[in-house]
């Protein structure tokens, strides 16, 4: 297991991120994606995290109540590069199985 848990999160191009490209977070790999989420739309103060979701570069968007232990991060992967979008521009992961 690694000890340390980085994450690099892509920021959508939108005027709620400011024009930030990303920024990379040491975070609680067993916590669910939704509250990863909305710590850092906490920190970048944007209060709708709701509106966006958790994906992968190539678009595997990851389900809200999972955490990021469950894909591998922390056991497989000793960091991640991961990116935010708005809910309604993404495709449905089980649309890329």
């Amino acid at each position: 297991m690694f000890p340390d848990t980085i994450v690099n999160f892509v920021f959508p191009n939108t005027p709620e991120f400011k024009g930030l490209p990303g920024k990379t977070y040491k975070i609680d790999r067993h916590s669910p994606v939704s509250q990863i989420l909305t710590i850092i739309c906490k920190r970048l103060e944007i209060t709708t995290p709701k509106r966006y979701q958790l994906a992968t570069l190539r678009g595997f968007v990851f389900n809200d109540t999972d955490t990021l232990a469950s894909y591998g991060l922390g056991s497989l992967l000793p960091s991640w590069q991961l990116k935010i979008l708005k809910k309604n521009v993404t495709r449905d992961s089980r649309a890329l199985r």
